[in-house]
């Protein structure tokens, strides 16, 4: 009876032993317009590999709430421009996210890049620029606003000025995101001609 009670205490150390060894906040940087909605959600990660949704029982706190606010379900709004920083905690785990309140993000219909369909030659760049189309007719450099991405950073990095820079020969897909609107064109990096042997 005692060996069968060891044996028990063993197993129930062995569940208990199972710890939060990380928590992951989604999205990471997103832009929103003053008065819009923004919903947050965090994922905990485990010692024993396997994650668990957490959003509604962690702590949300904004790091300005007079520019972004945020309730316990993770839902975030933007009152006024600005930038903070939204956390969740679990225990002794926490995330962040960074959170861009604008105005240039109220009534973006759309968003157009350019150049479209770029050819670029390995080890060179290329600059990219997004403009953004609005309810209104009117329109607005978002470039140095919007979220840049390369499908293949194998092929070809874009920073967040975008400025694409070729990496090896192949394609990639050229997204720039904001405020929930997207826009993406395609990218083929070309290989240097081979160089003719001399006569």
């Amino acid at each position: 009876m005692l060996t069968a009670c060891s044996g028990g205490a063993g197993s129930q150390s062995q569940l208990s032993s199972v710890t939060m060894t990380s928590v992951l906040v989604s999205p990471s940087t997103i832009s929103i317009g003053v008065g819009s909605n923004q919903q947050f959600t965090a994922i905990a990660h485990y010692s024993d590999s396997t994650s668990k949704d957490i959003t509604s029982s962690a702590q949300w706190i904004s790091s300005d709430s007079s520019i972004a606010s945020i309730n316990s379900s993770g839902m975030a709004v933007g009152s006024t421009s600005g930038t903070v920083t939204i956390t969740a905690k679990s225990g002794s785990q926490q995330s962040t996210s960074t959170l861009k309140v604008t105005a240039a993000a109220s009534n973006l219909v759309s968003i157009t890049l350019s150049p479209l369909a770029a050819s670029v030659p390995v080890n060179t760049s290329q600059q990219f620029t997004a403009i953004g189309n609005y309810s209104d007719g009117s329109t607005s450099d978002l470039t140095a606003l919007v979220t840049w991405s390369s499908s293949s950073t194998a092929t070809a990095t874009i920073d967040a000025s975008g400025l694409l820079t070729a990496v090896a020969a192949g394609s990639t897909s050229v997204s720039a995101t904001f405020a929930g609107v997207s826009q993406s064109t395609s990218v083929t990096v070309t290989a240097p001609s081979p160089s003719r042997p001399m006569a």
